[in-house]
C-alpha cells in the first residue's frame, strides 16, 4: 500500500483538499484568442495569475479548517485537509503533524492507512 501513496502524493490524489480558485481559467477563456496566439510573456502572467488565485483560495481554505478546530478539536477531518494542504505547500513537518492528530482524533478513520501511507512518505529518512 505504501508504493501506492508514494504515487498518490506524487500524482496529487490526496483527496478533498483540492481548491480550484474560482477566479482561474484557461489563458484562452480568458483572452478570447488561442494559446498559439499568446507571447511567452503573456503565458507567464497568466500562470502567475493563477498561482496567486490559487494561493489565495487555499488561505482560505487553511483558515476555515484552523477556525473548525478551534470549534471542535476532537474533529478529525480539518487536520487531514490541512495535513494535504501543507503537503503541497512544501511545509512537510506541519503536514507530518497534522496527519499525526489527524490520526490521534480519529485512528480508525476508513483512511487511516492511507494517511499513516502518507505519514511514511513525508517524514524525513
Amino acid at each position: 500500500m505504501r508504493d501506492d501513496a508514494a504515487e498518490n502524493i506524487r500524482l496529487g490524489r490526496l483527496g478533498n483538499a483540492e481548491v480550484r480558485s474560482p477566479e482561474s481559467s484557461t489563458w484562452s477563456e480568458r483572452s478570447g484568442r488561442p494559446l498559439s496566439d499568446w507571447t511567452d510573456r503573456e503565458k507567464r502572467a497568466a500562470d502567475a495569475q493563477d498561482r496567486a488565485a490559487t494561493d489565495r483560495q487555499l488561505d482560505k481554505a487553511l483558515e476555515a479548517y484552523e477556525r473548525a478546530i478551534r470549534l471542535d478539536p476532537r474533529y478529525a477531518e480539518p487536520y487531514r485537509a490541512i495535513g494535504i494542504i501543507r503537503y503541497k505547500a512544501g511545509e512537510r513537518d506541519e503536514a507530518l503533524k497534522a496527519f499525526r492528530r489527524y490520526l490521534e482524533a480519529e485512528a480508525d478513520a476508513p483512511d487511516a492507512q492511507q494517511v499513516r501511507d502518507y505519514i511514511l512518505e513525508v517524514e524525513p529518512r
